[in-house]
């Protein structure tokens, strides 16, 4: 009673309640991060969209993470959730079809089909969770033409229970125009692989460290030797960058 009275006293009840209270149910978009009732509770009051964004682990060179496209998944997800504010995004899916990334040690690829029906069973999910309107997103070349394929067949299946599933590729398709339009406005020249320059700034701008790219005047470039020989690509200008080969990416 002693203490009660001091708190009462110094007016700090309500701070020392304060550090009890849970968390707004608003604070996070990510479902890996809410309990199953903050999901359940956020579908009742209207978030009723989810994102189901897929990314890729693959190699892209000494100068970038292998997990580049999950990092921008999450951070573009979470972030088009929010300005939605009727969306959840559900947890990334890190593995997709990838191709010549594949002779690199980190890389995990899944079949077309295997990738195609683990989002079939994603979107399965959140369906039954109470969503109304389900989101297939990519932000790696491989995701795009299975998801696209995918999205018509789900939104078919699932129309007559009151359940619309789209396809959507502006966060990847849209953007990479975007970026290398601004490339091509400040007198850079984009080799053919997507990874070589804007993919590259891109990602140590919002990664924040984990893009190991040199940052400053020409930041979105990637400095890999001979990057020609790592996917096959005529174009050495990420080639001449680096000072340092390394035996893997030239061939050994």
């Amino acid at each position: 009673m002693d203490i009660f009275l001091r708190l009462a006293t110094a007016g700090l009840i309500p701070l020392a309640m304060g550090i009890f209270t849970a968390p707004s149910p608003d604070s996070s978009v990510l479902m890996e991060e809410m309990t199953f009732t903050e999901v359940r509770d956020a579908i009742r009051r209207g978030k009723t969209t989810v994102l189901i964004f897929n990314g890729s682990t693959e190699a892209s060179g000494q100068h970038l993470a292998l997990g580049k496209h999950v990092y921008r998944a999450r951070y573009l997800g979470e972030r088009i959730a929010r300005e939605l504010g009727n969306a959840l995004v559900a947890p990334v899916m890190p593995f997709a079809p990838t191709t010549d990334e594949m002779r690199f040690a980190g890389t995990i690829n899944l079949s077309r089909g295997t990738f195609s029906r683990v989002n079939e069973e994603v979107a399965d999910n959140m369906m039954r969770a109470g969503f109304k309107y389900v989101i297939l997103m990519g932000d790696h070349g491989g995701n795009q033409a299975p998801l696209k394929a995918l999205a018509p067949k789900l939104d078919a299946k699932y129309r007559s229970q009151g359940v619309r599933v789209f396809y959507s590729s502006d966060a990847y398709l849209k953007s990479d125009r975007e970026i290398e339009a601004y490339l091509m406005e400040h007198g850079f020249v984009r080799p053919p692989r997507q990874d070589c320059r804007g993919w590259s700034g891109a990602v140590c701008w919002q990664s924040s460290g984990t893009g190991r790219c040199r940052r400053g005047g020409r930041s979105a470039q990637v400095f890999s030797e001979n990057w020609e020989n790592v996917y096959g690509v005529e174009s050495q200008e990420c080639g001449r960058r680096n000072s340092r080969a390394d035996p893997e990416l030239n061939g050994a």
